[in-house]
């Protein structure tokens, strides 16, 4: 006699299939909108009477002549703990937005972090599925509550990158915000001087809609499935009472 837990054993492992895509895509995502330069500068439309960053020091002939550089987000994170230029400029660079940036580059490695452990620990309950799918199951039928909900989300990989980045958003804006207040123009920061997108940065786009997708797809599944569970515990009580 089939046991009842298993007809869900197919759906269950479907949705796992699902999770381990939408982290194994998410982690990718990650990786490329860290270090891949997604982000352009046109060099012809900035002006500044110092800078700090590493990258217009060092610019080759090519980049010169196409007028474009190109940055990561990576490139911005060393351009504050390892700046350019005068020891006083420089300085000032790291304690403009150096906090906000150690935080986020801790809440990122965090993130990265958790997101590959998952990834593995997904790959390891689709190859051994039968005590996964009897876990998950008895945890979809019990009723959790809220507060563990929230728990759950913030114990997940997106989470700490979320947290990550918004970290990192306001180390620029708190340098922007400080170079307004001197006289001279200092460039601290790319993303103050950003124009656009680079090519990369087109597709590392594509792959972060991608994440969304799959975790949508995943998201769904999971939710149909619980669905039935409901169902099924509410059949299970009808014929119950009608033979009591």
């Amino acid at each position: 006699m089939q046991k009842q837990y298993e007809k869900y054993k197919e759906p269950i492992k479907k949705w796992c299939v699902l999770q381990v895509l939408s982290c194994g895509i998410a982690l990718v995502a990650a990786i490329l909108l860290i270090f891949v330069p997604n982000f352009s500068i046109d060099l012809t439309k900035i002006s500044f009477t110092s800078t700090t960053l590493p990258k217009f020091y060092d610019m080759s002939a090519e980049v010169l002549e196409s007028g474009k550089l190109n940055f990561s987000v990576f490139d911005e994170v060393m351009a504050t703990f390892k700046p350019a230029g005068d020891k006083e400029t420089a300085a000032y660079a790291a304690i403009s937005s150096g906090l906000f940036q150690l935080l986020g580059v801790i809440f990122l490695g965090v993130g990265l972090i958790m997101c590959l452990v998952a990834l593995i620990r997904g790959i390891s309950h689709i190859l051994s599925p039968d005590d996964y799918v009897l876990l998950t199951y008895d945890e979809w039928k019990r009723k959790v509550d809220k507060k563990s909900n929230r728990m759950a989300y913030f114990t997940s990989p997106s989470y700490w990158i979320i947290i990550g980045f918004v970290y990192e958003i306001l180390a620029i804006v708190f340098s922007k915000y400080l170079n307004s207040l001197m006289e001279e123009k200092v460039l601290t920061s790319y993303f103050t001087a950003m124009s656009g997108v680079s090519a990369a940065g087109i597709f590392t786009i594509i792959i972060m809609i991608a994440t969304f997708v799959v975790a949508l797809l995943a998201s769904m599944k999971k939710k149909k499935i619980k669905m039935d569970i409901l169902k099924e515990e509410y059949e299970t009580a009808k014929e119950t009472i009608k033979e009591g």
